[in-house]
């Protein structure tokens, strides 16, 4: 009888590795292993969405079989160009990106969005920019006061309706441009203050290493 405890050498299972398997997580040297194969397929997915993305912001506008406005400036007709970037741009970045989109009574997050194909995306799209046109919802989808959607999507206006503005797609692409505009500067907008903060961190003046920022401090320097 064996007094090793039922170890049965360095070549069974209870050593850790045999001539034929693979015990204690021990790996076949022969097993070859992809370590980048999962952020490889991550950045060839995000690669495609953004193709895709590109591609819908740079696509013809979209024939609305529901445009309830009466064509101006041959808005009709210029469903069947390519056009409306700002407001297509705005709608990805501001509204799917944010709150997501809403169609026939169903919200999709910009994800769910993306995997549509490019006709689906359109007709999504199409059924929010009539809204807006409309003068139901405002540049972001949010329903105004005076409107409600019923079970299938539809915008229906009520009684106590605020005084309807209605606007075609040369407008909402002007207002859409001005809304990019305006918040983009909002966003790159530096103040005085933080311009004379940001001079004194480059210039060693502030900041946890700086020999003149405390006065008293070991390399503090007075002038006076």
């Amino acid at each position: 009888m064996s007094r090793d405890g039922g170890n049965q050498g360095a070549d069974g299972p209870a050593g850790g590795a045999s001539s034929g398997g693979n015990y204690g997580g021990n790996r076949n040297p022969n097993e070859k292993t992809d370590i980048g194969a999962g952020s490889n397929k991550t950045n060839q997915l995000a690669k495609e969405q953004k193709t895709k993305e590109k591609k819908f912001i740079n696509s013809a506008k979209v024939k609305n079989p529901f445009l309830i406005l009466k064509p101006v400036e041959s808005v009709v007709e210029g469903f069947a160009k390519k056009g409306s970037v700002y407001s297509r741009t705005f709608f990805s970045d501001k509204v799917l990106s944010k709150k997501g989109v809403s169609y026939k009574g169903t919200k999709y997050s910009k994800t769910e969005f993306q995997n549509f194909s490019i006709t689906k995306q359109n007709e999504i799209y199409g059924d929010y920019l009539n809204k807006r046109m409309q003068g139901g919802t405002d540049a972001y989808g949010n329903i105004l006061s005076g409107w409600r959607e019923d079970s299938k999507g539809n915008l229906i206006q009520t009684a106590d309706a605020d005084p309807v503005i209605k606007k075609n797609e040369t407008q909402v692409e002007t207002e859409s441009k001005k809304i990019i505009e305006e918040e983009n500067e909002k966003k790159n907008a530096i103040t005085e203050e933080e311009k004379e903060e940001n001079y004194k961190k480059i210039k060693g003046l502030k900041g946890a290493r700086s020999m003149f920022g405390n006065a008293g401090g070991r390399g503090y320097f007075d002038p006076t």
